[in-house]
């Protein structure tokens, strides 16, 4: 069981969250994006969107190596 304050995601789900920060980051174009996740690039392209707009920029930072880090806090704290 998860503890609070963590989200538990399967490797599918988190290959799909990192390739749509990529191309909100411009590092993957959104065709690109389409193919690696077997959607279409209309469908990534409203995925980006969908995510620039629901998720705020404290969320997450990014940490020495360039990863993105999620704080769970904040995600648990919009949902109450």
């Amino acid at each position: 069981m998860a503890q609070p304050g963590t989200i538990t995601m399967s490797m599918r789900e988190l290959d799909r969250l990192t390739v749509i920060q990529a191309v909100i980051e411009e590092r993957l174009m959104p065709w690109r994006a389409a193919e690696r996740l077997g959607l279409s690039r209309r469908q990534v392209e409203r995925l980006a969107n969908r995510y620039r707009c629901e998720v705020r920029q404290d969320w997450f930072h990014v940490d020495e190596a360039g990863r993105a880090i999620i704080s769970c806090r904040s995600i648990c704290a919009r949902r109450l």
